[in-house]
Formats: C-alpha cells, sequence, structure tokens
C-alpha cells in the first residue's frame, strides 16, 4: 500500500487534509519482473545490442563488449 496525504491551507484561514491510499502490488510485480529481465539481458551468453529508429546504439550488454572491440561507451550513439 501506498499513503500519500497533502494539507492544503485555504483562503479563510481553514486547513483540509487529503489522503490517498492505493494498493501498489501490481506495481510492486511489474517492478520485480523488469528487474529479472534485466538481469537476464546483463547476463546472458549473446551479444545484446538495441538501437532507435535510426539504428543509433542505445544499449549493449556485458557480452557486446566482451565480443566487439568496444567499450560501452564507445558503442553507445554509434551505428
Amino acid at each position: 500500500m501506498e499513503f500519500v496525504s497533502n494539507l492544503f491551507a485555504g483562503d479563510d484561514g481553514t486547513n483540509t487534509i487529503q489522503c490517498n491510499i492505493r494498493d501498489i502490488s501490481e506495481r510492486k510485480r511489474a517492478d520485480e519482473q523488469l528487474r529479472k529481465l534485466s538481469r537476464i539481458v546483463e547476463q546472458a551468453p549473446l551479444c545484446i545490442a538495441i538501437t532507435d529508429l535510426a539504428g543509433q546504439l542505445e544499449y549493449v550488454n556485458p557480452m557486446f563488449t566482451q565480443v566487439t572491440v568496444y567499450s560501452k561507451r564507445e558503442a553507445l550513439g554509434q551505428n
């Protein structure tokens, strides 16, 4: 659960407290799934590269840097 509260001061000197409670269970499950998938990509024994629509590298995994002559820093932004 996530609890958020806000205090609003009125022009007439009154205060209003607004409280919101949200069930964030689904978001936590999605975050955990994303972490697992990220670990898989990082540890994969394959070269993985992600490009934008123009073909410029946005992401390379560690195996990419082991197999190619490029460091991650050198590769990102190249096509």
